[in-house]
């Protein structure tokens, strides 16, 4: 389905949940983003969203946050060719922490990781990359680097060690004195 046919059938309510993956969602809402003013194109995309959540039975699935974030994403795009991360599904992680974005179904929440502009930041390791990363570290010294009130923090720790898998614990000593035990 070509991308003014894709609006159309959207707006006008012909789009069942079933159909409508999250490649169509993006490009909908890049379409609507294009059509009409930011406010209206918002507006619109609300609209059509809860009426397919009404049409599939599942009103209450509808989630603000995540509608208004994509949103933001998506029309601060000129072009969606430049922006494949747009199409990853778990985009918002990399902006909001898993409570915080269940916190804003029913009210719009900012994200708490990163402000949402593009380029996406890069993914966070996930409790699986744990052992690839230990077996990467030569030595017993290594660098422990934290992100706190907007600025980088780190320091070279000569204590590094993997204490378990699930959840993913490292363990490293700091002095009480220094600068990063507070940012850590």
């Amino acid at each position: 389905m070509q991308d003014d046919e894709l609006i159309s059938a959207f707006e006008s309510g012909r789009i069942y949940a079933t159909e409508f993956p999250h490649e169509r969602h993006v490009r909908v809402t890049w379409g609507l983003a294009q059509r009409y003013e930011r406010g209206e194109a918002l507006r619109r995309l609300i609209a059509g969203l809860r009426a397919i959540a009404t049409r599939a039975g599942r009103p209450d699935v509808y989630h603000l946050t995540i509608t208004r974030a994509w949103f933001e994403l998506i029309a601060g795009a000129e072009d969606l060719g430049t922006f494949p991360e747009l199409f990853d599904k778990t985009l918002l992680n990399r902006y909001y922490s898993p409570g915080w974005l269940a916190a804003g179904r029913e009210r719009w929440l900012e994200p708490d990781l990163h402000p949402l502009e593009l380029p996406a930041p890069s993914p966070s390791p996930t409790r699986e990359d744990l052992p690839a990363v230990i077996r990467r570290i030569p030595t017993a010294v290594a660098i422990l680097a934290t992100h706190f009130d907007n600025t980088p923090h780190a320091t070279t720790v000569s204590s590094f060690t993997s204490v378990s898998r699930a959840p993913a614990v490292i363990s490293v000593c700091l002095a009480n004195g220094s600068r990063t035990l507070d940012a850590v």
